[in-house]
């Protein structure tokens, strides 16, 4: 092992690279250059690794971090096809390589793989070209304190560290629940458009296109028919989906309604990752007690004791004039406020 640290201070200059390499430098200056992951007594914090690499729960959008390369790797010094010269170096590449994955997936989990500064610029665009004030105030965090990584590595505790990262835990759990069960679900059947909307009792073909649609989505019973009739059940099922979907709940499926279970798979999983990027902004955790105003949902609700006391509508801007987000401390409330017509208001829709 001693071999392999020698080697690993030698060649980590020439085969590291990039805004990890100081991290990864670091780590093994910490560890009097070691190697972290070589050896029979390491396999099973290697596997922990391995495994949380291609883990969904940190790597949802199932990225690389040179998995190929370290099984390849893997697989010459297993079926011995290194020969004694050149095994050393191996041994000493694998590990630099591993241990980077590892700072990568990291940085990953944190920060995720936005360039957030990217859309701080396109949303300033947005007011040049068209004329369109979007706030958004973003604080993506730094990367994790260096000790605390180099002690999950020395004390195989890789996967407990890993998951101590995790963004808003329980939400983000359950978003990447949602997305490995989109991952793996049928293709929707393609429903037809129609002028008369469908409703309970009606006879129809466009019937079972919608009961299976939403049998796949979860929304109608497994075991229930696939009739032509527009049942009590499949009204039931529609309401769910108008309200997942923020539509009018009324149970009919109407144009609206057809256009929505149209779309693809595909545009579910990319809001769901969307979503999953979006809680790189968010704090670990939110005061036990607070307020959260969702805006596509229209809804403001109230948490205290980390338990939801209130749930209250709320209106929001406009496409064009969209609601700034943002966190801050409630430090007093105005009630029943008088109301000024504001400056903007004026300019666009009173002149």
């Amino acid at each position: 092992m001693e071999g392999i640290g020698q080697t690993i201070q030698s060649s980590l200059p020439r085969l590291l690279k990039g805004k990890n390499k100081a991290i990864v430098e670091n780590i093994y200056q910490q560890s009097n250059y070691m190697p972290l992951w070589a050896g029979k007594a390491n396999e099973k914090k290697t596997a922990q690794l391995i495994q949380a690499l291609k883990d969904p729960l940190f790597n949802y959008k199932n990225k690389s971090f040179d998995q190929k390369a370290i099984k390849k790797l893997f697989y010459l010094l297993d079926n011995n096809a290194i020969s004694e010269r050149k095994k050393m170096l191996v041994y000493a590449r694998l590990d630099l390589m591993l241990t980077n994955s590892m700072v990568r997936l990291v940085r990953f989990i944190v920060q995720g793989d936005v360039d957030w500064n990217l859309v701080q610029h396109k949303l300033k665009a947005l007011k040049e070209s068209d004329d369109v004030r979007a706030d958004w105030e973003m604080n993506p965090k730094p990367f994790p304190d260096q000790k605390k990584l180099l002690h999950a590595i020395a004390n195989g505790n890789i996967r407990a560290y890993l998951t101590s990262l995790l963004p808003m835990q329980e939400r983000y759990t359950k978003l990447v629940a949602l997305l490995k069960n989109y991952k793996v679900m049928e293709k929707f059947p393609k429903i037809k458009y129609s002028n008369s909307p469908l409703k309970i009792g009606d006879w129809s073909s466009r019937v079972p296109e919608v009961k299976k649609h939403l049998q796949i989505s979860g929304d109608y019973p497994k075991n229930a028919d696939l009739s032509w009739t527009f049942n009590k059940t499949l009204e039931k099922a529609v309401k769910t989906y108008q309200k997942r979907y923020l539509l009018e709940i009324n149970g009919r499926v109407d144009k609206k309604v057809t256009y929505y279970l149209n779309q693809p798979v595909k545009n579910n999983i990319q809001a769901i990752i969307t979503n999953l990027d979006k809680t790189k902004l968010y704090p670990k955790r939110f005061e036990p007690e607070h307020v959260e105003v969702n805006i596509p949902d229209f809804n403001l609700r109230y948490y205290k004791n980390g338990r939801k006391v209130m749930k209250m509508g709320i209106v929001v801007g406009r496409m064009d004039r969209p609601t700034p987000l943002f966190s801050d401390q409630i430090e007093y409330m105005v009630l029943n406020p008088t109301w000024t017509v504001t400056d903007n208001l004026v300019k666009r829709d009173l002149i």
